[in-house]
């Protein structure tokens, strides 16, 4: 009799295993697939929040190029220094946002390029800016300077890098956003 329990024992014991360890692997294997899968998306979203900053940072460096244009422009034509509140405000936030600008995207090799050329043309812009108001001060003739059309090529250029920037940055936004609803479905 101890031959007959102990066959059954040991049936019992494999089916028992069996029962048992299957579903429990493929639970771990389901787990781990899951937490995989959610550790991407939130990878992914994260990536998205990033391109938002991103964007948020340039759409505010471009409000300070508008700040600095404005504030110059005002000045020239009016010769009053409060005009020069918004420039003198600007100034020092501009070079912070581009190199917060150039930190955000050092993943990105185009994007620094562009932002590299963006604070170059900035830097000359600001140089331009400067004679142009040294010039006013002085009474001196900063008309003919404004005529010249280098200042109005400096901002169109420099326009032109943010829109770059801000496009690029987008169809990233747009990339990354599919692919989250792509991996979600």
């Amino acid at each position: 009799m101890t031959s007959g329990s102990s066959v059954d024992e040991q049936r019992f014991r494999k089916l028992l295993s069996r029962n048992i360890s299957l579903p429990l692997g493929l639970g771990v294997i389901s787990a781990v697939f899951f937490v995989s899968l959610i550790t991407y998306l939130l990878t992914t979203i994260q990536w998205v929040e990033h391109t938002d900053r991103v964007i948020n940072n340039a759409n505010e460096a471009v409000k300070l190029t508008v700040d600095l244009e404005t504030g110059m422009r005002g000045f020239l034509l009016s010769g009053d220094e409060h005009f020069l509140d918004p420039y003198e405000t600007a100034k020092p936030r501009i070079n912070v946002a581009l190199d917060t600008l150039f930190e955000l995207t050092a993943d990105n090799p185009v994007q620094t390029d562009r932002l590299r050329r963006l604070k170059a043309l900035q830097q000359e812009w600001t140089d331009y800016a400067q004679t142009m108001i040294d010039l006013q001060r002085a009474s001196g003739d900063y008309r003919s300077a404004v005529r010249s059309g280098r200042g109005k090529r400096l901002t169109d250029e420099i326009r032109k890098q943010y829109e770059d920037v801000i496009g690029t940055e987008q169809q990233l936004r747009t990339a990354r956003n599919e692919e989250v609803r792509r991996t979600t479905i």
